[in-house]
């Protein structure tokens, strides 16, 4: 990596040497600012891949569509302007998740996958499964030969998170549990062995879902091993075996993208009872309109009948809103049309529901308010729109949840933020970070 490193910087020292811009401190101090981004981001190895081919095959990119001095060094562009900021980032290779009926996801990836492709150019995920500290120590304590009951009537009472909501860590552990703290004072070896088997590998498994397709024969450059070999499947399935530290789930890290082909168990409801819907009416077609295909009429969509029922909160066996939760939402909130179904559903998630405290302040119109003093279907809270404007509007809900750590960051020119711990803020570096990462002196992005 050292020797990458080194290479890299030279080759772009040289080219702006030769390119006349080496006396010129606003080319210097870009480089500068970009060299430490790509040190952070471990870059290196790709431009120089990118150089070499590009040079061998004589190859340039028609545009810098980030504005980067280093690709303009490296003669990967022609293109650079100096009065303009760099957008360096690591994109993320995208998952493309679609959902299926259960017999319909198995033949996929069972059966037409390997014949459509071939099976060297298909390959399903393998996951694994890590030691935990209630795991570590029951393990330990049978290879030591000590009675199982004993330790197991500690570990049931155990959390897997501490009182702050975090991963409960060993030290910790000892801290919140006194039996526990007690049990690894009379057993040290088994202390000391289960706490070194923590985070390594305990057990292997496949991806649920996951599918990986490539253009080239996979065990080329992903290690390969077969698992699940039972009943449905004799054979096992091919999956890959990253070892522990290279992102045991994601193959991004060689350019594979991951096809999650999910099941969801209320497709086979929908598909059941369109069945029975034709059968018992003699219908070819479950639509209003005759000759039409299936779905092609948009009424159903404001039914007056199926808005009632959605602002009584009846909605059990509903996709996406069986759940308690998001049922007593949508009675709280009201309805008045499909787009407030498609509202909550968005809003029913871990991150919208997160992103407040008790002392959020929401802009309404005329002015802000408390979140925790909003009146529902009386104050406008404004949102933007798709046009990118601010608009208005009365249908929301406000609810409570439990206690959550809040982390409170004050600017330079007074004001403070109140947010959770694990709030993804925007950092100077282009990158989000957790909230409770951050450090005095940081600057995080504002909306201006």
């Amino acid at each position: 990596m050292l020797q990458e490193r080194t290479r890299f910087i030279r080759l772009c020292v040289s080219s702006l040497e030769s390119k006349g811009l080496s006396s010129n401190d606003l080319y210097k101090d870009r480089l500068k600012k970009e060299i430490k981004e790509i040190d952070a981001q471990g870059e290196h190895e790709y431009l120089l891949a990118l150089f070499d081919k590009f040079k061998q095959e004589k190859l340039i990119f028609p545009s810098n569509e980030h504005n980067l001095l280093v690709y303009y060094l490296l003669n990967l562009s022609s293109e650079f302007d100096i009065e303009k900021e760099y957008a360096w980032f690591q994109g993320e290779m995208p998952d493309v998740d679609i959902d299926y009926v259960k017999d319909v996801r198995d033949y996929l990836k069972r059966t037409w996958a390997p014949k459509k492709w071939g099976q060297d150019f298909i390959c399903e995920i393998g996951t694994y499964g890590t030691s935990g500290i209630k795991s570590s120590i029951l393990d330990m304590a049978r290879v030591h030969n000590l009675e199982k009951n004993d330790i197991q009537a500690i570990t049931v009472t155990m959390e897997d998170k501490d009182d702050e909501g975090k991963v409960l860590e060993w030290d910790k552990a000892l801290e919140m549990y006194s039996e526990f703290k007690s049990y690894c004072d009379r057993h040290p070896q088994v202390a000391e062995a289960a706490r070194l088997l923590l985070d390594r590998n305990r057990t292997g498994g496949v991806h649920a879902g996951g599918l990986i397709i490539s253009s080239v024969p996979i065990d080329g450059f992903v290690p390969l091993e077969v698992r699940s070999v039972n009943k449905v499947n004799p054979n096992g399935v091919i999956c890959s075996a990253w070892a522990e530290g290279l992102n045991t789930q994601d193959l991004q890290p060689v350019g594979l993208i991951k096809f999650d082909m999910l099941v969801i168990n209320n497709l086979m409801q929908i598909a059941i009872a369109c069945k029975l819907v034709k059968e018992r009416h003699g219908l070819t077609s479950i639509s209003a309109l005759p000759g039409s295909w299936d779905w092609s009429d948009l009424a159903y969509l404001n039914d007056p009948k199926s808005i009632e029922m959605a602002n009584n909160g009846d909605l059990k066996c509903i996709f996406q809103f069986d759940g308690e939760g998001i049922r007593k939402m949508v009675k709280r909130g009201g309805v008045t049309g499909f787009d407030d179904e498609a509202a909550y559903s968005a809003l029913y998630r871990p991150g919208p529901l997160n992103c407040f405290s008790v002392k959020s302040k929401i802009k309404i119109r005329g002015g802000e308010k408390v979140v925790t003093e909003l009146t529902n279907w009386h104050d406008e809270v404004a949102y933007i729109n798709k046009c990118g404007e601010i608009s208005y509007t009365k249908k929301f809900v406000v609810w409570k949840t439990g206690k959550k750590k809040l982390v409170k960051i004050r600017t330079k020119s007074g004001k403070e933020l109140f947010v959770s711990a694990d709030h993804r803020i925007l950092a100077e570096s282009h990158k989000f970070k957790k909230a409770e990462t951050f450090k005095l002196g940081e600057k995080i992005a504002i909306y201006m």
